[in-house]
């Protein structure tokens, strides 16, 4: 990033920080950051394009970070320790940042600042679960929305030791005690093998659906209530809820593979309770199952 934005950047966060975001003025981010007034609107329209810039720049530096330890270092757990180690660092480093959207909740900005912070929510979210797999491996994938969450939970409570509490911690500890949790959690979870409290069709975003989808899905609604009465291991019933959150994302598809379907639909296929609702489901998509 050019010197002189960067450096009005830095200028901006510590006024938000420090007085807040409507009371600081663009005057007072010129004379923090020794440029004109003028100069300022030549990298930024407004306050707003300036907050969401410095949202944006953080973030990607924090990426590049964390990407680079994919390259860098073998192990799984040295790079999971690693990564939310940087991830700390990052937050101590950026901590005004921080503190400006703890005071300030209700921020008042404009909606493309908004998709910005929804944006990078989204990509710390999806790159948490990537890192959780990395770490757990496939035993974990139904649980990396959940395993995802309570990161984020755990992260949150860190935020305000760091930032509010002003608890005297060193980042290796808080690292390695993070990392100690969500073995605990993760390894829990994979153990026990209950049904996930969370799964990824529930953050997908709403779309329009064809007539043939709408009764296909509420075929996959009534499966899964027979599959909630259903006396099975907690191992086989995770694994067929497994296969139906499978099917709400292949028939969400534009063009849905049968094959793809037919596959899923055989873990039904040796439970009589699920015979009804299978074929019906499988009529309505058009599709002829082998047995």
């Amino acid at each position: 990033m050019n010197p002189k934005k960067l450096n009005i950047l830095e200028a901006a966060i510590h006024l938000f920080a420090d007085k807040g975001f409507h009371a600081t003025s663009i005057q007072e981010i010129a004379d923090e950051s020794g440029v004109s007034k003028g100069t300022i609107y030549l990298y930024f329209s407004s306050k707003n394009e300036l907050i969401t810039s410095l949202f944006s720049y953080y973030h990607e530096e924090l990426q590049k970070k964390i990407k680079k330890i994919d390259g860098e270092i073998i192990g799984a757990t040295e790079r999971f320790e690693r990564k939310i180690y940087v991830y700390l660092e990052e937050l101590w480093k950026r901590k005004e940042l921080i503190m400006l959207q703890i005071r300030e909740q209700s921020l008042t900005v404009d909606e493309t600042t908004i998709e910005v912070i929804q944006t990078i929510r989204h990509d710390i979210f999806e790159a948490d679960k990537k890192m959780l797999l990395d770490m757990y491996g496939e035993d974990f994938r139904p649980y990396l929305v959940d395993g995802a969450l309570l990161l984020e939970s755990i992260r949150a409570s860190v935020h305000q030791l760091l930032l509010l509490d002003h608890i005297e911690v060193t980042i290796d500890r808080l690292a390695a005690f993070i990392m100690h949790r969500m073995d605990e959690l993760a390894n829990g979870m994979i153990d026990k093998r209950n049904a996930p409290l969370l799964n990824e069709r529930m953050f997908r975003e709403p779309m329009t659906e064809t007539d043939q989808q709408k009764s296909a899905k509420e075929a996959l609604i009534e499966m899964e209530r027979k599959l909630e009465v259903i006396d099975l291991p907690d191992d086989r019933n995770s694994e067929l809820q497994g296969a139906i959150d499978f099917l709400y994302e292949e028939i969400s598809k534009t063009t849905p593979q049968s094959f793809i379907i037919k596959g899923m639909l055989a873990n039904f296929r040796n439970i009589p309770e699920m015979k009804e609702t299978r074929l019906t489901l499988a009529s309505r998509l058009e599709i002829t199952l082998d047995d």
